[in-house]
């Protein structure tokens, strides 16, 4: 396996070494932290044996997440656990997202760009359940609107995604209304608590004003 993986890199080298420009930069991933400033040949929108690479290693992690799906489905003991070691102990819904979050952000629109529509359709599948799932929901949305935009005509025509589009802004809306709630009951808490201390603090002064000055000075 490591050796296949190791052939066909050095194929994607030699096809595209005379096309496409290499980085080794390291740059900032999705749901990472920020590291070092990239070169700008690493900037997005320039296609590059990493971003290929990056599509291809999202393409097999869908495979391998649906292989996976479809074994669970034909197991006579649907909570069984998984002896699937490319899936590294994970579920195949977060090895996806894995997949996603390993991609640096300055090559997720070029490696989505590469991927066939029959994996495009795939991979918003998976985003779509991530979203219902509230995990990872920024760098999956941010995924689902750049498909759309480039895959808009065939997934319009696709009444399928169409569905789960339309349950994905549904939970969406849900989400954002249970955070508007949850930061507004925790503002509230927070006003409650320092009109505690504002009335405490005054109440405090008031106290030490109202002491004779000779029980003051006594010690």
């Amino acid at each position: 396996q490591v050796f296949v993986e190791e052939e066909k890199e050095k194929e994607l080298d030699t096809l595209f070494e005379s096309d496409l420009q290499p980085t080794n930069t390291a740059g900032p991933t999705l749901g990472g932290t920020s590291v070092a400033a990239t070169d700008a040949s690493a900037t997005a929108g320039k296609r590059t044996v990493q971003t290929v690479k990056s599509g291809e290693r999202l393409i097999e992690s869908i495979d391998i997440a649906d292989r996976e799906l479809l074994a669970q489905k034909n197991s006579k003991d649907p909570h069984a656990v998984s002896t699937n070691f490319m899936l590294l102990g994970y579920s195949p819904l977060k090895f996806v997202l894995r997949s996603v979050r390993e991609i640096r952000a300055n090559e997720m629109e070029e490696a989505l760009m590469v991927l066939p529509f029959e994996y495009v359709k795939k991979l918003l599948s998976y985003l779509l359940q991530l979203i219902a799932a509230e995990m990872e929901v920024e760098i999956c949305c941010n995924c689902v609107l750049f498909l759309l935009r480039v895959h808009h005509h065939q997934i319009v025509t696709n009444t399928s995604l169409l569905g789960e589009l339309d349950t994905m802004w549904g939970s969406l809306r849900a989400q954002l209304v249970s955070s508007k709630n949850r930061i507004g009951f925790n503002l509230a808490g927070m006003k409650y608590i320092k009109r505690q201390v504002d009335h405490n603090k005054t109440g405090y002064v008031e106290e030490l004003g109202g002491v004779p000055s000779a029980k003051k000075s006594k010690k």
